[in-house]
């Protein structure tokens, strides 16, 4: 996805979208927290699903960002 969104919208624009993504990993966020000092921690993967009224809007939402 990450590939499409660059050829489409340039690299810096891309950004706003991968970056929503770039902590998917329980582990690695579970790593992170631990590192910031935290200690009771509970990470989980939560999927969901998400409508856009048009590739537009989907793509107007992602750069507002």
């Amino acid at each position: 996805m990450t590939q499409i969104w660059v050829r489409r919208l340039g690299a810096d624009q891309a950004n706003n979208w991968t970056a929503m993504h770039s902590l998917s990993d329980p582990v690695q966020v579970r790593r992170l927290l631990e590192e910031a000092g935290f200690a009771q921690i509970e990470a989980q993967t939560e999927v969901g699903n998400v409508h856009f009224a048009s590739p537009q809007a989907l793509v107007h939402q992602a750069l507002a960002l």
